[in-house]
Formats: C-alpha cells, structure tokens, sequence
C-alpha cells in the first residue's frame, strides 16, 4: 500500500516556483523555502537558525 507524509512549513520564498509537467499531464511546482526557527540554546540564550528547504509540490 503507498503511503506518504504531511508536513507544514511557513517561511520565506527563496526563489520564483518553477512550474513543470510531465508525461501525462501531471504538474510539478519546484521552489525554495526559508524556515526561520528560534529556540533556547545550552545555555538558556535565545538563538534563531534559518533552514532551507527545496521542495517539489505534486498535482495539489
């Protein structure tokens, strides 16, 4: 059985999308994301990170 997995990420477009199809009719979105993040380090001092994602949206 095809399973797969949800996830929800809010940030920041890195880049325009990209919009592809292929055989078949079937839209690919392709863009860039950035996901800032805070969090307490070791020590107890606020830090913020920023992590990048490319991500390939499928048909919806």
């Amino acid at each position: 059985m095809a399973s797969y997995n949800r996830i929800i990420l809010m940030g920041h477009l890195t880049r325009d999308p990209e919009l592809t199809y292929i055989q078949g009719g079937t839209a690919i979105a392709k863009f860039g994301l950035a996901v800032n993040r805070k969090f307490a380090g070791k020590d107890g001092e606020k830090k913020e990170e920023v992590d990048f994602f490319d991500i390939e949206a499928w048909e919806k």
